[in-house]
């Protein structure tokens, strides 16, 4: 029978060549060189002695760093890798001169990510000195998927970070495992309210949105002060009609950037929400809004109050006075009118007065259309739908003395008081 490697030769290790180390932790090696002339190999069961004895006796008890280094390196080369946990475990967790040596610490968490992962979550909260965010990389890899133990790693190095930036980093980093790797949305939210960083919150809401989460997206983008999604928010939201959250997010993002796209938006939230107050101090401070594109929209989709503010703030008297006839009140929209002195204009608020029976104020449109000959068949139509012969003949009889007025009204006048 082979004999076992006295304790003291493993310990003088590193005297040997490195050919010896392959040679005794081979399978079943032909020549038991520690045994000398007539040794007949270091088969199974001598290999594992010679394990144990390193494991428990020689390496735990040596104080020389190369000594250490030529066995790990010796059991690396020989793909003994559940053999080297259980070294690197004695050696650094059952105490020893290198117990806090990093390299070894790496070299533990490491050899166990790849061949024994029951084992790297206990090493992740027993040690602190290895390489934490490399680590947790590897951890959190396509390969190993560990991602509960990548994310212990990156919060517990955040809080030993020395500086608020290292700290920041760190703490996005576990959050990026929570969110894209283990999609544990109301964990990351868990995570956010007890760091309470912005960049986590940040990426947070970035997560949310993409869930179309979007009252809570906006509630952690407020919270990270992040306005750079803005466009994609803004859509998300609007294709919710969630203009209440949205007006939120958007004073932020005001405060943040200067962008036309947002102080539309703004605009066209508040008047969505009603909030007409917050709408007309709005349009009365400085700001960078398309104001003729929603005051179009808001119009289109009869927000008639808020398009009425719009239209007033850049003086477009023509929409204004479409407003005001929408909103009924003809009087007003007869002034705007008068201002903007269009005759489609006219026509449009004649029509309206016509129809709601304010004879007084269509007259007063009626006359500025008449004087055009090509329109006055029209205006005749408007009073003729509504059996109104004789306030059309009100209207047709004080144009005559108007200037302009021409043949046409004459001949029209006749065949009305012929009819």
């Amino acid at each position: 029978m082979a004999r076992s490697p006295p304790p003291c030769i493993i310990k003088n290790a590193p005297r040997f060549a490195r050919q010896l180390w392959a040679t005794v932790l081979g399978e079943g090696g032909e020549e038991d060189e520690l045994g000398g002339a007539g040794s007949t190999g270091t088969g199974t069961g001598n290999k594992r002695s010679l394990i144990d004895q390193v494991v428990q006796t020689a390496l735990p008890e040596t104080k020389n760093p190369d000594e250490v280094s030529t066995t790990v390196k010796a059991f690396m080369a020989a793909s003994l890798s559940l053999e080297l946990i259980e070294l690197l475990d004695r050696i650094i967790l059952q105490g020893s001169d290198f117990s806090n040596n990093k390299n070894l610490q790496n070299l533990l968490i490491i050899t166990a990510v790849k061949c024994d992962q029951d084992k790297v979550m206990e090493y992740i909260n027993r040690l602190d000195n290895f390489e934490g965010p490399e680590i947790a990389k590897i951890a959190a890899s396509e390969q190993y998927e560990l991602f509960e133990e990548a994310y212990v790693i990156y919060n517990k190095f955040a809080k030993m970070a020395e500086t608020e930036e290292e700290k920041s980093t760190l703490y996005e980093s576990a959050i990026a495992v929570l969110v894209d790797k283990m999609k544990a949305l109301e964990r990351a939210k868990e995570f956010a309210e007890r760091v309470n960083v912005k960049p986590v919150w940040s990426k947070l809401a970035a997560a949310q949105l993409s869930e179309n989460l979007i009252h809570e997206c906006i509630a952690s983008y407020v919270k990270a002060e992040d306005a750079t999604n803005y466009s994609q928010v803004i859509s998300a939201a609007e294709a919710e009609n969630n203009y209440e959250d949205v007006v939120t997010y958007l004073v932020m993002a005001r405060a943040e950037i200067k962008e036309n796209e947002l102080d539309t938006a703004l605009i066209y939230a508040y008047a969505k929400c009603a909030r007409t107050s917050d709408l007309e101090q709005m349009v009365r401070s400085p700001n960078v809004a398309n104001i003729m594109e929603i005051g179009e929209r808001c119009f289109g989709e009869g927000l008639f109050d808020a398009a009425k503010l719009l239209f007033e703030s850049i003086n477009n008297n023509a929409k204004l006075a479409l407003c005001y006839v929408n909103l009924g009140a003809y009087r007003e929209a007869v002034d705007a009118a008068a201002k903007a002195n269009a005759i489609s204009t006219w026509k449009e608020v004649n029509i309206a007065c016509v129809k709601d029976g304010e004879f007084r104020l269509a007259a007063m449109c009626g006359l500025h259309i008449i004087v055009h000959p090509d329109h006055l068949e029209e205006l005749i139509q408007t009073y003729e739908d509504v059996g109104q012969p004789i306030e059309l003949i009100t209207v047709m009889e004080q144009g005559l003395g108007q200037e302009g007025a021409h043949a046409g009204i004459f001949t029209e006048l006749g065949v009305l008081y012929s009819k």
